[in-house]
Formats: structure tokens, C-alpha cells, sequence
């Protein structure tokens, strides 16, 4: 995506955020789709996906948002302010904030890393933070300064361990939740939380033992709700687990199972997900165009949830970069790309 392009953005709140992710999120080759599911469950049962391609504008009106040639945008995330922040790989800075709807943006921080994810603390957008491989940082002040959190959640940083995803909720104090990733064969990676209230804060690993972690997530209601997703792979398969409050990993809700080996993966909720509903979305990237969208239906254990690949594609499995969803007009619109 080196070509320089502009985004008109619209005024409405839902389009201006969702329209945004799509801009820039920002690969060479993106594909652009639209799905919408109606919210009853029994009307969404004998109903195929609809899919529907969002080509990409190459240029805009004068005065909007262009890439800078050899730029790469990633990591779009929303602030309940408003604010939007972005990764720009390929700039001398690196951390991107908007405060417009995505109309005007400039770096923040001073951030200049290689930035792996984005997360915002959903109760108050002061807090921002973002990860590196090896390192986790906290903004206090809405991304105008940042400060290390303790290094190397789970070893990262050494032995070919790498954060791969953080998420941020808060309690009494901010928990922050680390994903991690071993790069050697039969190595695993692991979950791991650290609560900021704690007099000496520090990683705590609450497993599960033996997967890679691709993505992590709080549910978006945790004080009603306090559960805990990932998506993980033992190298063979993929699996969403889940952590309710202080039970054991799939104690309380079964995982899922997907027949692919994600490389890096996303998790979307929608507006209606709840303890009632608790269904949400992963996006999976296998690097070999074997990923695709899933809707997981979450089922108490010892049962297994379900898995529905969503076919993303129309035609067969794709790898699925980002993915974000909204509700309007009694439906759930995904964006994948």
C-alpha cells in the first residue's frame, strides 16, 4: 500500500470508526468485505453469509487523510473518547492519534517501535497502551506519554518468545493480559496478566500450557461478565478457549475447535454479546490463505463450542488480517480484511 490514498469520511459515528479501520488497515492486497447477520438466532440458522466487496478509494479531496509512499498502517483501535490511534510502520514515528474521526492524525509519544497491538482500557480512554515483541507499554495521558510496564511477559524478548496480543480491563485497577508466541518447533508460548493495583506488579501466568497464543481479548462487559478468550494453536489446530472469573481454562465454556493453524488472529464482539448471547467472531491469518472468519457459539462445558466458518471469501478459505463489527438495522455488520 505504498501509492498515496485518501479517505472521505462520513459524520455518522458508526461509519466514520468502521470506515477508518478499513482505510487503514492497510496491506498490499486487501481484500474489503461486508457481512450482516441477523441478530435472532433462529432466523441467522438457515441463512447463507452474504458477502460483500468495499473497494478501497485511491485518492480523496484535498486536505484528507494520504499515505506517506513506503508506509504501512495496521492496528486501528477506538478509544470510548472518540480518539483513534494507529500503528504506521515505515514512518521515523510509529504511533498515529486521531482526534476527528480519522480526518487529520499526528504522531504521539514519540513512539518510533515496531508496534505488535493496540489496546485501549475500555472504562477509561486515558489509558492506551501498546506492545512490542519483548515489551508492553502504558499511556496515562491518552497516548502523550508512556511508561514500561514489567519486561518480558512469559520470557518474551529472549529464546525466540514474542508477544503476539494484548487487551486491557479494569476492576478495582487495570488488569493488562499478554499473548505469547514461541518461534521454535513443539515450544509453546502462554497467557499472562498483570494487575497494575498490586503493590510490586508482575506477570502472572495463567496458562494454558502447550499453545502459541494468537490473540487475546476481555469480554466487553467483563464486571457482569468476567471472561477472559483466547485464540491459541498447538501447531496442528486451532482452539478458542475461554477463562470465566477464577476457573480453570474451558472449565465454564468449552472451547472451539478450528481446523487451521493461525499464525496471528482477531476477536470481535458485537454490540449484543452477552451472557445471554455470548457469541462473538475470530478472524484467522494463516499465512498460506487457509484462515477465514468464524462465528463462535459459545456452549458450558464439558460440551465444545461451536465453530461456523463464515466464508469469508464467497469461494474458499482467505486469510483474515483484521476484522471489526458493528450492529445497525437489527444486523451484525462484520469488516474483514
Amino acid at each position: 500500500m505504498s501509492n498515496a490514498r485518501s479517505l472521505r469520511i462520513k459524520q455518522n459515528a458508526h461509519l466514520t470508526s468502521l470506515k477508518a479501520w478499513l482505510y487503514f488497515l492497510g496491506l498490499a492486497s486487501l481484500v474489503c468485505v461486508i457481512f450482516a447477520v441477523p441478530l435472532c438466532p433462529a432466523a441467522a440458522a438457515g441463512e447463507p453469509a452474504k458477502w460483500t466487496r468495499v473497494n478501497i478509494p485511491v485518492e480523496g479531496e484535498a486536505g484528507d487523510w494520504a499515505l506517506a509512499a513506503g508506509s504501512d498502517i495496521r492496528l486501528l483501535a477506538a478509544g470510548g473518547d472518540g480518539a483513534l490511534y494507529a500503528y504506521a510502520a515505515g514512518l521515523i514515528y510509529t504511533l498515529y492519534r486521531s482526534t476527528d474521526g480519522g480526518r487529520h492524525w499526528e504522531h504521539t509519544g514519540g513512539v518510533r517501535d515496531a508496534i505488535v497491538d493496540i489496546a485501549i482500557s475500555p472504562q477509561n480512554p486515558a489509558f492506551v497502551y501498546y506492545a512490542t515483541a519483548s515489551q508492553v507499554y502504558r499511556s496515562a495521558d491518552s497516548g502523550r506519554t508512556f511508561q514500561a510496564l514489567p519486561p518480558g511477559p512469559g520470557g518474551a524478548g529472549a529464546n525466540n518468545i514474542a508477544i503476539t496480543s494484548i487487551d486491557v480491563v479494569r476492576l478495582e485497577s487495570n488488569l493488562v493480559v499478554a499473548g505469547t508466541k514461541d518461534g521454535d518447533g513443539a515450544e509453546f508460548g502462554g497467557v499472562y496478566i498483570l494487575n497494575e493495583g498490586n503493590i510490586v506488579p508482575a506477570w502472572t501466568d495463567s496458562g494454558p500450557g502447550g499453545y502459541d497464543i494468537a490473540a487475546v481479548a476481555y469480554s466487553p462487559y467483563y464486571n457482569d461478565d468476567p471472561r477472559l478468550i483466547v485464540v491459541a494453536t498447538d501447531e496442528n489446530d486451532t482452539f478458542v478457549c475461554s477463562r470465566v472469573d477464577d476457573f480453570g481454562w474451558n472449565e465454564d465454556i468449552g472451547y472451539a475447535r478450528i481446523d487451521a493453524v493461525a499464525v496471528s488472529a482477531q476477536i470481535a464482539f458485537a454490540g449484543s454479546y452477552s451472557l445471554d448471547e455470548p457469541a462473538f467472531y475470530v478472524g484467522i491469518d494463516t499465512g498460506t490463505d487457509e484462515g477465514d472468519v468464524y462465528r463462535i457459539s459459545s456452549t458450558p462445558a464439558p460440551e465444545t463450542s461451536t465453530a461456523t466458518d463464515l466464508n469469508a471469501s464467497g469461494t474458499g478459505a482467505v486469510d483474515i488480517a483484521g476484522l471489526a463489527s458493528y450492529e445497525a438495522d437489527g444486523a451484525v455488520i462484520l469488516l474483514a480484511g
